[in-house]
């Protein structure tokens, strides 16, 4: 992430030509490598922990492995068949790389929690205090993270976290978790973090789910 940040802003007008030019070169290169014995390890393309997690999602919720891996090369195909120009911009963006201002209140992020835990004891307020439910905060970190690393991890949960660990805990329920056997790619598609996330959104998070969430905190 340093390394692109100390790019010239020029270099990102063909940003969008890398991803399908990094796919072209991996489609011939899986076809040269399924030439070779499967003793060699060139061809072994697949990790342990996402064939792990197919596995649970054919197990819990009935997609067959060989679906799962279809759609995901599908996936890939049509998005890489798009016009990607847009991926400039995002990059741009994300690195900071333009207008002051340009990402609006989370230009400081510490200040933005703050404004936001305001808010919502002003809504309280308003409301004359008769909704005292929490708005639910939850994180989800990889394991290992080479876009934000274990730095990037400790600056956002100490932002949530505020002043002596528990400035917002009258308004804002945070918590946060590292998966494990993830990274900043796999991590969307962990069937773990899934979960949970459906389950949070449905309502109350039940009991049993809290004690996992629990036990993977840091």
């Amino acid at each position: 992430m340093q390394m692109a940040q100390n790019l010239p802003t020029s270099v990102f007008g063909i940003w969008h030509h890398i991803p399908k030019f990094a796919s072209a070169s991996r489609t011939a290169f899986n076809k040269i490598s399924k030439l070779l014995p499967s003793s060699s390890g060139v061809n072994a393309v697949e990790t342990p922990p996402l064939e792990r997690n197919r596995q649970r999602i054919e197990s819990d919720y009935g997609l067959p492995l060989e679906l799962q891996k279809e759609l995901q090369t599908l996936t890939l195909k049509s998005m890489f068949s798009e016009n990607m120009v847009g991926a400039d911009s995002e990059a741009l963006q994300c690195l900071r790389k333009g207008p002051a201002g340009l990402w609006g209140d989370c230009e400081d992020y510490t200040l933005f929690v703050r404004k936001l835990a305001e808010l919502e004891r002003s809504r309280r307020a308003d409301e004359g205090g008769s909704n005292r439910e929490k708005l639910r905060i939850s994180i989800y970190f990889a394991e290992s993270d080479t876009m934000i690393g274990k730095r990037g991890q400790s600056y956002m949960e100490d932002c949530w976290k505020g002043s002596g660990g528990d400035e917002f805990q009258d308004v804002l329920e945070f918590t946060t978790a590292t998966i494990s056997e993830t990274d900043h790619d796999s991590i969307v598609q962990s069937v773990e973090v899934l979960k949970q996330i459906f389950l949070s959104a449905s309502g109350a998070m039940p009991a049993s789910l809290r004690m996992e969430l629990s036990r993977t905190k840091t």
